[in-house]
């Protein structure tokens, strides 16, 4: 049985106005991008969006900086006019008052989350080359009072941050954020290290999702970085036709049958564990009635014990 097409990702922008260090396709002499056009056409994307159920998640970015995108707004709108629930990860340079204003009176904007790797100005600055530690945090604040949706912060865990990591785990605690934290990745895509795993049994964990690129090129995992499995291309195929194609089925039939070393990207991916359903997560007390929801490759904090 074909799984229900649940979470889409369409990539609106391809670059970014920041270069950080732990972004393996926008760091500082970054050599893994693999070329695709800046901005996706809004007609392309439009397009998209009309083969999409009521019933899928979308996600109106990938692995740049969506609000870079000169039409943004018009796009989210769009997502809006059809009832489509969307939400999107943004670096918050660019999150001023006009579009927080704009994306709060959409009544399909589920949630933003901004990544943040510092919780002090010089080390926010020198990890996110190119940010305004001031700004940013205006930007949040401001959406915080104004947007009404659900925010969320993300904190990469580095050898140059992980001494204010409690720091800022309290900090935006007290402000009614979700917390979460991942491990860094190398050059090659993988974290440099886990939190624990070795003994967690692997399952299937891209049978509900999918990315289109700018350009419409359907790639199935963001551990693609390299674009190296083409599923289809969305300017010449239904979305659904390439959903239930061949090139899904080979994949979902290497995944059910637990071949994970007989396919790419699955055959050097650790961060599977992020989407694994028979995973247990292990809670940790910190201080301050904080507790850790820890996972392989990822953490999430809240303030008292509500799982």
């Amino acid at each position: 049985m074909i799984p229900p097409l649940k979470s889409i990702s369409i990539e609106v922008s391809s670059v970014c106005n920041l270069s950080c260090k732990m972004c393996i396709p926008h760091r500082p002499g970054a050599k893994s991008r693999i070329d695709q056009p800046p901005f996706i056409n809004p007609d392309l994307f439009f397009s998209i969006v009309n083969q999409i159920s009521q019933w899928s998640i979308v996600s109106p970015q990938f692995q740049g900086e969506p609000l870079m995108h000169p039409s943004f707004l018009t796009l989210c709108e769009y997502l809006n006019s059809k009832r489509i629930i969307f939400g999107f990860t943004t670096n918050g340079m660019l999150m001023d008052e006009v579009v927080t204003k704009e994306l709060s009176r959409m009544d399909y904007f589920n949630s933003v989350i901004f990544s943040l790797d510092g919780f002090s100005k010089r080390t926010f600055e020198s990890i996110r080359i190119g940010s305004n530690f001031e700004r940013i945090l205006s930007n949040i604040d401001y959406f915080l009072a104004y947007g009404k949706r659900p925010v969320g912060i993300n904190f990469v865990i580095m050898e140059e941050n992980k001494n204010e990591l409690d720091d800022f785990v309290y900090h935006w605690l007290r402000k009614n954020v979700t917390v979460s934290s991942a491990i860094v990745a190398n050059e090659e895509g993988l974290p440099t290290r886990l939190y624990w795993g070795d003994s967690v049994r692997r399952t299937p964990c891209i049978l509900e999702s999918t990315i289109i690129l700018t350009d419409g090129t359907v790639i199935p995992c963001c551990r693609d970085h390299k674009y190296q499995m083409k599923m289809g291309n969305v300017k010449n195929q239904k979305l659904w036709d390439i959903w239930i194609g061949v090139n899904y089925k080979r994949l979902r039939d290497f995944q059910n049958q637990r071949k994970w070393s007989e396919i790419y990207p699955c055959s050097d991916c650790m961060t599977w564990m992020c989407d694994s359903k028979e995973i247990t997560p292990r809670t940790i007390k910190m201080n301050g009635n904080i507790f850790c929801r820890q996972y392989p490759f990822w953490a999430q904090y809240v303030k008292g014990y509500s799982w």
